[in-house]
């Protein structure tokens, strides 16, 4: 949709075509007591005090969305105390309902509201109810806990308040028979406050709103630092709010096209396969054919069972809806590849350049998948971040198992007794001055396989659990925003996370001198000679395999960015100090011009005098 339609449809709401709205269902608006202001929008949000509702209590009303929906932000919790229902006698149906978790008092919604109970396929109970008006009904959908008689109370009077300021706006909706408003309410009972919580959604042009001025992506992307390019791109959110909205709620979403949606699948399928470099949808080949199918059967049965296909069809959607607004889909700056920023390349720390190289450039690796998964402050797709997760896991572990067998070669090298103490040194001494250095140096490689081994097993345990896709024990977004810091971005959480390599390198470079000065330090001639050719040997094998490597690896650009930059930083100082020396030798030989000068300007002068006493003299 251009710019324009997206304007068109925002007018479109505007058009003053609702009648009346009058008192419903037995929830008058002269039951509150509105402030006597006669525009909505300068009250709006200043919730008056209801005779139902206990008036010592805080109201606050809050713009909400189906990504904060109460069943993806808390967890009801039940005693163990509960008494085991009991079946009344002759009762085959109508069981009177008892709440769980208990409620000392329970309310019917039905007969306190006309509220009607809903369950989603995934188990999830909400409460359904429509407001008859002359033209047709507005439909008001919450999870609140209505059999609690306060929830209910509370619900009904956030119910009747929006409704009234539905009234005083009636000119910004043209059909309440497309719209929905969803209404959930939080009671805090320790600080006497509740949270009311409410959006719009517009089935017609399949969109939600707001009636304040709202930010809908600012609780998506508390690190986000990208902005909204355009109305098309806001869009693209607004639409996988729309659809996330269809999920959660299936009985009452709208209806999507099925054949656009297997034909998006089918091509999220293919192009993983033909250009898996620039494919950057959140499906892999695999998961898209198997959703491509599941959703075929579902649509063949959604005469019998529509909200089961709805429940599915609309996370797909919003998924995708989701990766088109993280992407930029649609304007100049649409990613093009896995991990590519759209902002420019971030410079490396000064610090960073410094430490990298000790560190055999180990970080950069990580650098540049943490910078590919969480991509300008947002996370990447769950595909992504799960095979992120596994490779660093695999890693880690396999690190573990060498840096155990390397420390077995170290303690086994320690109980050789002529590699701890000098040759002629008695074994039962106490002086530390009898140790070998290459024992020395052994202990030293002991204690990096340690390290190593110590932080691998850390490192995996807090990483346990994140390659899961969808795991409720796991925030992914919270786990990288933790770990990012202000100043350094992923700079420190790469090197924690080469640690262990880093560790393993050291020990096997200490292991190797300390080997190498035990063999050439006691041994004959022929023995050194053989063992210095095949260190050598060794040596030159090592450095080929990393110039073969070095063209194509980050390091590569990290390693000629630092060297490019350490080179203008000499030719800067070479030309400072050159322009430094040259303006002393000009200023040193601007001073000898001067004082020649004055030396020649008093010799002439002097000249003139003696010509002059002279040309006297002789007059006389």
């Amino acid at each position: 949709m251009s710019a324009s339609e997206f304007e068109a449809t925002q007018s479109e709401r505007t058009t003053p075509t609702v009648p009346s709205l009058e008192n419903v269902d037995g929830l008058a608006c002269e039951d509150l007591h509105p402030p006597h202001e006669t525009s909505y929008g300068r009250f709006f949000g200043d919730v008056p005090i209801l005779d139902s509702v206990a008036p010592q209590r805080t109201r606050e009303v809050q713009e909400s969305n189906p990504y904060l929906v109460p069943r993806k932000q808390e967890q009801l919790f039940t005693s163990n105390g509960i008494d085991e229902y009991e079946l009344p006698a002759f009762k085959t149906s109508d069981f009177p309902h008892r709440m769980c978790p208990p409620n000392p008092q329970q309310s019917d919604p039905w007969e306190k509201g006309r509220w009607k109970k809903e369950v989603n396929p995934d188990g999830t109970m909400y409460f359904h109810k429509i407001y008859k008006v002359n033209n047709g009904s507005l439909s008001i959908i919450t999870e609140a806990r209505l059999y609690a008689d306060d929830e209910l109370e509370e619900v009904n009077s956030f119910a009747n308040y929006m409704w009234h300021h539905i009234k005083l706006a009636r000119h910004h909706f043209t059909d309440p028979r497309h719209l929905e408003v969803v209404l959930n309410v939080k009671i805090d009972m320790t600080t006497d406050k509740t949270i009311w919580s409410y959006y719009f959604v517009d089935h017609s042009h399949r969109v939600l709103f707001w009636m304040r001025n709202h930010k809908p992506n600012h609780h998506l992307y508390p690190a986000r630092r990208l902005i909204t390019c355009s109305p098309e791109h806001l869009r693209y959110l607004l639409q996988a709010m729309y659809w996330e909205h269809c999920a959660l709620y299936p009985h009452h979403g709208g209806s999507s096209d099925h054949t656009k949606l297997v034909t998006e699948l089918s091509w999220c399928a293919a192009e993983s396969v033909i250009a898996p470099i620039r494919y950057t949808a959140p499906y892999t080949a695999d998961e898209a054919v198997r959703l491509r199918d599941q959703l075929d059967y579902l649509w063949k049965n959604a005469d019998t069972h529509p909200h089961c296909y709805m429940a599915v069809a609309g996370r797909v959607i919003s998924c995708l809806e989701l990766w088109r607004y993280d992407d930029f889909y649609g304007t100049e700056v649409m990613r093009h590849f896995r991990g590519q920023s759209i902002l420019e390349p971030r410079r490396d720390s000064a610090l960073y350049r410094v430490i990298t190289p000790l560190l055999f450039y180990a970080p950069l690796s990580h650098l540049f998948d943490c910078r590919s998964v969480y991509l300008d402050g947002n996370l990447a797709n769950e595909p992504e971040w799960a095979t992120h997760v596994k490779k660093l896991l695999s890693e880690w572990e396999d690190l573990v198992l060498y840096a155990t067998i390397l420390l077995n070669a170290n303690v086994a090298f320690l109980a050789v007794p002529t590699a701890v103490f000098f040759v002629g040194t008695s074994t039962t001494t106490s002086s530390a001055t009898a140790v070998s250095p290459y024992a020395i140096t052994s202990c030293c490689s002991l204690l990096a396989s340690i390290g190593s081994m110590t932080v691998g097993l850390l490192l995996v345990r807090q990483h346990r659990g994140e390659e899961v896709i969808d795991n409720p024990r796991t925030n992914k977004a919270t786990f990288m925003h933790e770990r990012r810091s202000t100043r350094f971005e992923f700079e420190l959480l790469s090197i924690l996370y080469s640690l262990p390599y880093v560790l393993l390198m050291w020990s096997i470079l200490l292991f190797l001198s300390a080997l190498m000065v035990f063999v050439l330090s006691d041994s004959d001639s022929h023995t050194r000679a053989i063992t210095g050719i095949a260190l050598i040997f060794i040596v030159l094998l090592v450095l080929w395999c990393i110039g073969m490597g070095w063209s194509s690896s980050p390091d590569h650009g990290f390693f000629l960015r630092c060297w490019t930059d350490s080179m203008a930083t000499t030719r800067a100082s070479a030309a400072r100090v050159m322009v430094t020396a040259s303006l002393g030798v000009a200023k040193k030989l601007s001073h000898r011009t001067t004082d020649l000068i004055r030396i020649g300007i008093r010799s002439v002068a002097r000249l003139k005098s003696e010509r002059k006493c002279t040309e006297i003299a002789g007059k006389a």
